[in-house]
């Protein structure tokens, strides 16, 4: 089965007028929406104080780390999915459940 895992925050409309274009056709089609990412660049551009801030605004009290991302993405996309389609998959540690 084919499948379109798309990454962004503001594609919520498109993921699923997409998801509903594409169904018939068999493709599967998603967005992740990472939260705060421990990063080089979150590093780079947010001193170590400002990063403590982040991490308490999370309820696990952690920021995520790529491979915390690149599980969604990758199960979204593998063949393991067959029936996840049209949805943003908020993937941030709780923080939007606040």
């Amino acid at each position: 089965m084919a499948q379109i895992v798309v990454m962004g925050a503001g594609l919520n409309g498109l993921t699923r007028t997409a998801a509903l274009e594409y169904a018939e056709a068999g493709v599967l089609v998603n967005a992740v929406c990472p939260g705060f990412v421990e990063t080089d660049l979150t590093r780079q551009n947010n001193t170590p104080a400002q990063i403590e801030v982040l991490r308490q605004q999370v309820p696990l009290k952690r920021l995520g780390v790529p491979d915390d991302i690149a599980s969604v993405v990758y199960y979204l996309g593998s063949e393991q999915n067959t029936f996840i389609t049209g949805q943003t998959i908020v993937a941030d540690g709780g923080f939007m459940a606040q």
